[in-house]
């Protein structure tokens, strides 16, 4: 009997072993509709049924850890490698196709001995493309589990003497929550093998081929058919210990579907703009019209505020209700300011072209802590440095202040330390990108300026709670650039950024984030209202040494108010053969106006003046040109007559409203290779501005460079301030082409209405005397003057000259 139980034992055996052998592969080939089953279970609103599932790829990947390294064994063929690489996200998030997250993958190659043979960071941008079958949502790929796997991404790293392969995550977006990986290398098939290939893929894998083809598989040639063929990609496994050294996850693949992938949500051209969020718009000038869409809610008040351009300080403010048609307005140059009380798409066109702006970005740093910015001096010379500091305001900073900054030496010795104030108020303008950061509001920048000695070689900026920072330095010799008009071409920079030494790190950490930027309008409503009510001094300066000078009389194109002070170098023009009652102001109560004549003949002829009813002058005017005193008038109206032919102008008489004024204006020769040189006294230590206007001959069409030179020692005090002066400057001008502007005392001389550009003197200049030259690139006969605009009751400085009766120019 136990032979007989032995001998069944026996015989029962291989039994066993193939049972064993079976079970295993039954398994492998139920396991998608186990797993079908175990998805049901787990989550079955996603996809609730096995035959979905049985349709699908089962795969292998390997989730990164950001501490431990990944490794995978590499032989001598292996000559590429390919990385795929897939992201996790919360699956609550994957169903929105315009989000992107970024990670950074991390690897070294190594030599058989452990030599590192090459490095480097891998940067993806990823997303998941969802799908639509059956009035259902779908992911090409998924886990079963509550998260997504989004799109993969290759890299690919080419081989040489390497054995082993080392990856791991270095960073990535916060909403990411880990990344895996699979790693292939690329193998060459054997030539007698290629054709019998071919003959076993199935139709699909073929029409997957022919996707690379402009026709269909079924013409594909011999050698065709071959080189897609040719290399293949064979899985690597990595080494170790599952669990302990490497953690795989099963990943699911569709093999094939009907849906199509759901495009990105198209928003409307344009751009966002609602009460939180502001517009800024450069204008030219002209018919400017509005479009408004993607309106949520209704009714929308819509407000476009216009700001004048140049030295104009008009505004004006238009508010209406969209009612879904677009909105027209003629403006004049300026910039634009556009909001609305309910989020809406903005855009701006002109009868030419499309004038919506574009964003502008400028790279920021977050900084919770201290941050270290290295110094680079050029030839020992102190070196200018730029901080632009913006709170988060999403974040709890009630006593978040001050920003302090350190300067070291090279041996990392301090020398200097103090603060930079931050700014508490919102930002209507700037705005934060991204997914996760365009979350929180910025406050309006705060900008510093320092002029930092050579003996230091280290700016640390240290903040107790989050604010952005943006650093930038520019060599101390260099000259600022500037185009009048400004033109489309790109700008020259006046500030370059400087990076943190740990500026990898910062990166890795998602610690770099873009702001969108805008211009800004002008803020000068304290000064505006002192303006209009004429409560300002206006100066022209006369150059220093020798200089030649004439009279120009032009148009006047100034918005602002005409102050009775002015009134001696305003004139206004009056019929003639007939009485005119005018108003003469003088705060010295005796006048002596000047009577301007412009004729079309330079031949003598006859002229009468009769001066309240009286005859004061009888006799002949020659030239074209030419003025004639009139005797010394008490302040008040007087009733003037002028018999005579061509136009006459005259001063120190109160305009009408919307006549015509034309200022007679002393400019100097700007001919000169040595130029003009000015004498500047800076009466406090706040901002002041210098206005230059040039004047070209009418006709010019070539642009004129000029250079301007501010004698002024380089500050090293340490110290930060809130603006900085360009000792040396650039100006490419170009000529206005417009207006016709007599010069007084030539013949038949015109030049145009002016090209101005403004030298500001920033708090950086103590108050002192300052030497400026103004040095032209070449002789054209222009015409310059220089003046300044003090706003505030000011006591003036007054000079008087004689000046003949009559004096034809």
């Amino acid at each position: 009997m136990k032979n007989i139980i032995l001998h069944e034992t026996l015989l029962s055996f291989p039994y066993k072993i193939a049972l064993l052998l079976t079970i295993p592969i039954l398994l492998w080939q139920t396991a998608p509709h186990i797993d079908a089953w175990l998805l049901s279970q787990v989550n079955p609103e996603i996809e609730g049924a096995q035959n979905k599932l049985a349709k699908t790829r089962k795969t292998t990947v390997y989730v990164l850890d950001q501490q431990k390294w990944t490794e995978f064994a590499l032989l001598p063929k292996y000559k590429l490698i390919r990385v795929l690489s897939n992201a996790t996200v919360p699956q609550a998030l994957s169903l929105n196709n315009e989000l992107k997250w970024r990670y950074v993958l991390q690897y070294q190659i190594l030599d058989k001995q452990g030599k590192l043979l090459d490095e480097g960071n891998y940067h993806h941008r990823t997303k998941v493309t969802v799908y639509q079958d059956d009035n259902k949502l779908m992911r090409a790929v998924f886990y079963l589990s509550a998260e997504q796997p989004t799109n993969g991404h290759y890299m690919f790293i080419h081989l040489k003497n390497a054995a082993i392969l080392r990856i791991r995550l270095q960073s990535a977006d916060p909403d990411v929550v880990d990344v895996a990986i699979r790693v292939y290398w690329r193998k060459k098939m054997a030539r007698d093998k290629l054709d019998r290939m071919w003959h076993r893929l199935n139709d699909r894998k073929k029409k997957a081929a022919a996707r690379v083809s402009v026709y269909d598989h079924e013409w594909f040639s011999k050698r065709e058919k071959r080189n897609l063929l040719r290399e293949r990609w064979r899985v690597i496994g990595p080494l170790g210990v599952a669990g302990s050294e490497y953690y795989p996850r099963p990943l699911y693949v569709r093999r094939e579907f009907e849906g199509e992938a759901i495009p990105p949500t198209i928003q409307a051209y344009g751009t966002f703009v609602d009460a939180q969020h502001w517009i800024t718009l450069p204008l030219e000038g002209g018919l400017v019209r509005f479009s408004f869409s993607e309106v949520e809610q209704s009714p929308v008040t819509i407000k476009i505020k216009w700001y004048g351009g140049g030295r104009s300080t008009d505004s004006s403010e238009h508010s209406f209700v969209w009612d879904g048609s677009d909105f027209e307005h003629e403006f004049a140059e300026g910039l634009l300011e556009i909001s609305a009380d309910l989020p809406v798409i903005m855009r701006a066109r002109t009868l030419e072209k499309e004038i919506t702006p574009a964003p502008l970005y400028s790279s920021t740093v977050l900084i919770q802590g201290d941050t270290a910015f290295k110094i680079n001096h050029s030839s020992q010379q102190a070196t200018p440095v730029r901080v632009n500091i913006r709170r988060l305001l999403a974040v709890n900073t009630s006593n978040c202040h001050n920003l302090t900054y350190t300067l070291l030496d090279t041996k990392g010795q301090l020398q200097y330390t103090g603060t930079m104030p931050l700014t508490q108020s919102r930002s209507y303008y700037d705005r934060m990108t991204g997914n996760w950061w365009g979350q929180f509001e910025v406050s309006e920048p705060d900008s510093y300026y320092l002029s930092i000695p050579p003996k230091i070689a280290t700016l640390r900026l240290e903040s107790p709670c989050a604010v952005l920072v943006s650093v930038y330095n520019r060599p101390p010799g260099i000259s600022l650039n500037k185009r009048i008009p400004k033109d489309d071409t790109q700008p020259i920079p006046a500030w370059f950024r400087l990076r943190p030494q740990n500026y990898e790190t910062l990166y890795q950490q998602n610690r770099t984030p873009l702001l969108k930027i805008q211009h800004r309008p002008p803020r000068r409503e304290a000064e505006n209202i002192e303006i209009l009510l004429g409560q300002y001094l206006w100066e022209d300066f006369k150059p220093a040494g020798k200089y030649r000078s004439r009279y120009l009389f032009m148009k006047r194109e100034s918005q602002l108010p005409l102050r009775n002070q002015a009134l001696g170098t305003h004139y206004q023009p009056i019929a003639k053969n007939r009485p005119i009652t005018l108003q003469f102001i003088n705060p010295r109560k005796t006048i002596q106006p000047t009577l301007i004549y412009r004729r079309t003949e330079k031949s003598p002829a006859q002229i009468q003046i009769l001066l309240d009813n009286k005859l004061y002058y009888k006799g002949y005017i020659i030239g074209k040109q030419g003025q004639i005193k009139l005797p010394k008038l008490s302040a008040r109206r007087h009733t003037l007559i002028v018999k005579g032919e061509g136009q006459f102008f005259i001063n120190h008489a109160t305009p009408k409203d919307k006549q015509a004024i034309y200022v007679k204006r002393l400019a100097h020769i700007f001919d000169d290779a040595e130029g003009l040189r000015f004498s500047y006294q800076k009466r406090s230590h706040d901002k002041e501005l210098l206005s230059v206007r040039v004047y070209m001959p009418q006709g010019m069409q070539a642009p004129l460079q000029i250079r301007a030179k501010m004698t002024a020692a380089p500050k090293i005090d340490m110290q930060t301030y809130t603006g900085w002066t360009f000792r040396q400057r650039l100006y490419e001008l170009h000529p206005r082409g417009e207006g016709a502007v007599v010069v007084l005392n030539t013949r038949d001389n015109f030049v145009d209405a002016g090209q101005f550009f403004v030298i500001p003197l920033h708090e950086d200049l103590p108050p002192g005397k300052y030497e400026i030259e103004l040095i032209p690139q070449k002789s054209v006969g222009a015409y310059l003057t220089l003046s300044k605009m003090t706003v505030g009751l000011q006591e003036e400085l007054r000079q008087f000259f004689r000046e003949t009766q009559v004096m034809p120019f």
